[in-house]
């Protein structure tokens, strides 16, 4: 599926990264703290993949792609489309990243993401 082929209108968290999940009594898991989006579940697979990146740093290819595929099975989501919405994301994220002078290293792993899910 291309990535703009994926019509679907999903709820999205928004800010999906490891902080905002928690182990939970009602349920197994709670997700806190959304902004309320709405459009195709693989726009969220990017803030899973590069958060905590230095648990995966000695082995980031692997790391990305097992954190993807676990993401897009979740979420059941097609996991090229995942790939892609995550690269997209990562090439965005460094442009935004150099046009407000942010510090070298975020730049440095939006550059990393964007090249190893092409």
């Amino acid at each position: 599926m291309a990535f703009g082929d994926d019509t679907t209108d999903t709820m999205l968290h928004g800010d999906l990264h490891f902080a905002n999940i928690l182990r939970a009594e009602r349920e197994p898991w709670l997700v806190i703290d959304p902004k309320g989006l709405a459009g195709s579940a693989a726009f969220d697979a990017a803030t899973i993949v590069r958060d905590r990146i230095d648990e995966i740093a000695d082995d980031l290819s692997g790391g990305v792609l097992r954190r993807l595929a676990t993401y897009s099975e979740a979420a059941e989501v097609d996991l090229d489309l995942s790939r892609r919405a995550t690269q997209a994301r990562a090439v965005s994220s460094a442009l935004w990243e150099r046009l407000h002078r942010q510090p070298r290293l975020g730049i440095d792993l939006a550059d990393q993401l964007a090249e190893l899910l092409v």
